[in-house]
């Protein structure tokens, strides 16, 4: 599906799909395609532009630190920290949609939040990572 994948896809292994029904078409099939409010991927911690969603949203995540070396004697695999925070637009931290932490060499996900309003992301990583935020 044309329009339908995290930026980085190829890179991370993410990618949202699916067909339409039998006899319906692009135009009058129904549509599972979330909007999309934000797309960002670097390959350090960044903060990320503010979006704005109107109630509920998902943001789909990936990070890829495979032969990512801190220059410092770690064990073998590197263990990276992949750590995302939401912030609302006013700079204080989200108390309604709490952001999260994972550890490893390379994950992806889904979260889910249900609180709607205008919002920016911190994240805090040192290898590549993607994001995708849409509506739910």
């Amino acid at each position: 599906m044309k329009g339908c994948f995290l930026a980085g896809a190829l890179i991370f292994g993410i990618a949202c799909g699916g067909t339409a029904p039998a006899g319906s078409s692009p135009t009058t099939g129904p549509s599972n395609i979330a909007k999309v409010l934000l797309d960002a991927n670097a390959s350090a911690g960044d903060t990320t532009r503010e979006f704005t969603a109107p109630g509920a949203w998902d943001m789909a995540w990936s990070y890829d630190c495979t032969g990512y070396s801190p220059g410092v004697s770690q064990p073998s695999p590197y263990i990276c920290t992949f750590d995302v925070k939401v912030f609302d637009y006013k700079g204080s931290l989200s108390l309604a949609n709490r952001g999260f932490t994972q550890k490893g060499t390379k994950n992806h996900g889904v979260a889910h939040y249900q609180t709607g309003g205008t919002y920016f992301l911190l994240v805090d990583f040192e290898s590549k990572w993607a994001i995708r935020v849409s509506a739910a």
